[in-house]
């Protein structure tokens, strides 16, 4: 498969769909908008990425499969980048070994790779080398945003979504991202505590409330929401006089673009003739 996205969750939403699928490996590079498309067409023909939907089911029972999700976010189109995850999706009978190496080496072996086209790839499953997904920044190193993990599901919603498995593939708020939120949360209190009437500037929370609604987002969201009450007490005096927010559901929906030249011209500013 071969994918293209415009916007954040759109492209979380498809990497999210590919692991819950059987994608275990991964590999995700940023290139230079220059630079991408010779990329894009050499993994293409590497890898068998513009098979059928019926070829690739096909192959899968014997042999492993690639996918590509290709994206360009406004932030991105401002730096002139693009963001690529490939990843690797093993038969059934040879998931949850999460070993690398031997993916690596499944691939090259199957698709008759020499060493100069091996890529080397990460294992979803292990801690240290987790998916995430960044805000990006000329001058200062990518800050993680969301990160990729498998979390229990609760009792009401294995009860409300009629689950028998125990748990899932979600996306949720990177540690690091979570503690600069508190921070600039609390600093928009204590702004409020020095003005004459204490009105809150809502811009960081509404940044909060409009992420990607992932099950594991907004459970973290969730629980930010909750601090909200106290530093209220705290820094106003008074109860909290706003209703905390939660982002509503993220689902896999059509794509807004389906190849990569719309992908490039869809952040460009309109002419007016």
């Amino acid at each position: 498969m071969l994918g293209f996205c415009v916007k954040t969750d759109e492209y979380l939403a498809d990497i999210l769909d590919r692991v819950s699928r059987g994608a275990e490996y991964y590999l995700q590079i940023d290139a230079d908008q220059s630079s991408a498309k010779t990329l894009i067409e050499k993994w293409t023909q590497r890898y068998h990425l513009d098979q059928t939907p019926r070829q690739r089911t096909y192959r899968l029972k014997t042999s492993p499969v690639l996918d590509l999700i290709v994206v360009q976010t406004q932030s991105m189109f401002k730096l002139g980048k693009i963001r690529l995850c490939l990843l690797i999706t093993l038969p059934s009978e040879h998931r949850e070994k999460y070993d690398v190496k031997l993916a690596e080496t499944w691939v090259t072996t199957a698709l008759e790779l020499d060493k100069s086209q091996r890529e080397q790839f990460s294992c979803i499953q292990d801690r240290k080398t987790r998916l995430t997904f960044g805000i990006s920044s000329p001058k200062e190193r990518e800050m993680p945003v969301y990160e990729l993990v498998e979390l229990p599901f609760t009792k009401a919603e294995r009860k409300q979504k009629e689950l028998t498995k125990q748990k899932g593939w979600t996306w949720r708020l990177h540690k690091d991202f979570i503690k600069v939120k508190q921070k600039s949360i609390e600093q928009t209190f204590k702004v409020s505590q020095g003005t004459k009437d204490k009105r809150l500037n809502l811009k960081e929370l509404n940044i909060l409330w409009s992420m990607a609604g992932f099950r594991g987002v907004r459970n973290d969201i969730f629980k930010l929401n909750r601090s909200l009450y106290p530093l209220s007490h705290k820094y106003r005096d008074k109860p909290l006089d706003l209703e905390p927010q939660v982002p509503r559901y993220t689902i896999k929906s059509k794509r807004l673009v389906n190849n990569l030249e719309a992908m490039l011209v869809f952040h460009q500013p309109l002419t007016v003739k």
